[in-house]
């Protein structure tokens, strides 16, 4: 995939085109940068999720492997705090 200043196609156009879904993108350096801040803005304006730490992609593939896996259940904060605390408390006991 060209960088956005490489020439067309790039990103950007793929993502002004409903090409992708989710935008993983870690910039490093100046150039970079300038490019993050275009994707970041189409993927916005585009309604696609963008995902721009190492932190938020492990989070977003787990749950993606939860997901398919069909292990994925939502809950509630106050659900997942009461699990924990009843995993930990059998533990200790």
């Amino acid at each position: 995939m060209n960088r956005v200043d490489e020439g067309r196609p790039h990103i950007v156009d793929l993502i002004k085109n409903h090409e992708i879904q989710l935008v993983l993108n870690t910039p490093y350096g100046m150039k970079q940068r300038l490019d993050d801040s275009q994707i970041r803005a189409s993927a916005t304006n585009a309604g696609i999720p963008c995902i721009t730490t190492l932190a938020g992609i492990r989070a977003v593939v787990s749950a993606l492997d939860a997901q398919h896996r069909g292990a994925f259940r939502v809950k509630s904060l106050q659900e997942h705090h009461a699990e924990v605390r009843a995993e930990l408390e059998a533990v200790r006991a």
